[in-house]
């Protein structure tokens, strides 16, 4: 017990009282809780951001955020679908591969560099489809141009005739919290129409980010452990 309570004490998690020897929580273990509870609140308080995408895009949309473990996967952690008979087969729970998703690539863009490096410590990454970026370089330069202009496209990289479109959600200190984005055939996404359609996504993201910047604690990330089935391939 003592090894226990010494390396929650080296974290900033609990302190003792150098008179009574006992040990109570630090302000990291309460941060760290109120991290928790304002994340496992972001799908509720994003439904009708999410519902106003779809109701604007008619395309499904979708809100995600960075599996823990490594910067590879992107969990979707909240949903609206179409009402078109025809859809895109993600789901809450389902893991992404973030270097050839929009949602996981606007996560990918504000990360360190040397977190980036973990996605392909030999420099390669997983081809899915004729337009996926297959190398570091490649990916890097594309999370260049969402840096600048706000917002990520999947063009056909995760799955041949889809395409999707993220931007991200902020908390308080300006860090990247999660990406909420929509996906959808690439007939109802054509690329003429991404400028537009990315307007309004970054729009209602930069709402859903204001709201969120009084709730989510600032020196947080984007990440909680990941879970769920990892997507190969996107279904519609």
């Amino acid at each position: 017990m003592y090894r226990v309570l010494s390396a929650l004490s080296d974290r900033g998690y609990v302190q003792q009282d150098p008179a009574t020897r006992r040990y109570s929580l630090d302000a990291g273990m309460v941060a760290l809780s109120a991290q928790v509870l304002s994340k496992a609140d972001l799908p509720q308080r994003a439904r009708p951001y999410l519902a106003e995408l779809v109701k604007r895009t008619r395309q499904s949309a979708h809100l995600a955020i960075l599996s823990r473990e490594t910067p590879q996967w992107a969990i979707y952690i909240g949903q609206e679908r179409t009402p078109s008979r025809v859809q895109v087969d993600i789901r809450v729970g389902h893991m992404a591969p973030t270097h050839c998703t929009a949602v996981g690539k606007v996560l990918l863009a504000f990360l360190p560099r040397e977190q980036l490096t973990r996605l392909a410590p030999n420099g390669k990454l997983q081809r899915l489809t004729a337009r996926t970026p297959t190398s570091l370089d490649a990916l890097e330069k594309q999370l260049r141009i969402i840096r600048e202009r706000g917002y990520a496209v999947d063009d056909e990289e995760f799955h041949r005739n889809i395409r999707c479109i993220a931007a991200p959600v902020r908390s308080g200190d300006g860090s990247v919290v999660a990406s909420i984005g929509i996906s959808g055939i690439a007939a109802d996404i054509p690329r003429e129409a991404i400028p537009t359609m990315a307007a309004v996504i970054v729009q209602v993201a930069d709402r859903l980010s204001r709201e969120f910047s009084h709730i989510i604690p600032v020196h947080q990330t984007a990440t909680l452990p990941g879970h769920g089935r990892r997507l190969t391939g996107s279904r519609v």
